[in-house]
């Protein structure tokens, strides 16, 4: 089994939910720092790091579980993956996390 299966897609996502990661965080991070005291500056990254991450991760969730699917041969592509796991256990199984 090639552990490399999906990779490609995944790394075009990586990139987007990156990407909104960025786009969340700075202005969330600007609106924050106006709102704390200065020397609670810390406190306005770390909530605006944690918002983006959130908003970025209904990107990345879903990709990793369908890389991860198609990883262990229960899917052949990423449009039947996702087809499947919808219809099987609905879009919640899009957000389920593997425990191994």
């Amino acid at each position: 089994m090639e552990l490399s299966i999906g990779t490609p897609p995944q790394k075009i996502y990586v990139k987007i939910a990156s990407a909104i990661f960025v786009v969340v965080y700075e202005p969330t991070k600007q609106k924050l720092l106006k709102f704390f005291p200065e020397h609670f500056s810390a406190v306005a990254h770390f909530a605006a790091g944690a918002i983006g991450g959130a908003v970025s991760s209904l990107i990345r969730v879903p990709t990793e579980v369908v890389k991860q699917r198609m990883q262990t041969g229960q899917f052949r592509s990423a449009p039947a993956a996702v087809s499947l796991i919808i219809a099987n256990e609905g879009f919640k199984g899009l957000y389920a996390v593997c425990v191994a």
